[in-house]
Order: C-alpha cells, then structure tokens, then sequence
C-alpha cells in the first residue's frame, strides 16, 4: 500500500520517536514536493528512507481522490 501523507502525522510520529510505525503499516509513504519536503526538512534534520519525495501533479492517484466532476 502507498500512503501519500502531509506534514502532520509524520511530524507527530517523529516527535514521539514512533516513525517507524509508518513504515511497518504501510511500507513507503510518499510526500509532495516542494511545500512538504521542505517543511518537514526545516524541522527535522532527516528523514526515514521510506518517506519519499515524489511529485503527484499528473498521478492517477491524485486523480483517483479527485472529486467527480
């Protein structure tokens, strides 16, 4: 399962030490560039090699949580 996730929860899970519950539930979590990355980086030093950069302008995963138009 592919997880794409805002700052919120990863930064929740970071602060409680507990990130590496993501990866247990969920394998990989994709985050949105540049808005996400960049905040989480200006908190965090680094981030677990699960969390992936991956831009979602033109996925069919965007596109599928995209109201009916």
């Amino acid at each position: 399962m592919i997880v794409v996730s805002d700052t919120s929860p990863i930064t929740a899970l970071l602060t409680i030490q507990r990130i590496e519950l993501l990866s247990q539930l969920y394998g990989e979590v994709k985050i949105p560039p540049p808005a996400v990355a960049q905040e989480l980086q200006s908190y965090h030093d680094a981030l677990p090699s699960f969390i992936q950069t991956v831009p979602l302008g033109d996925s069919p995963l965007l596109d599928s949580t995209s109201p009916a138009k």
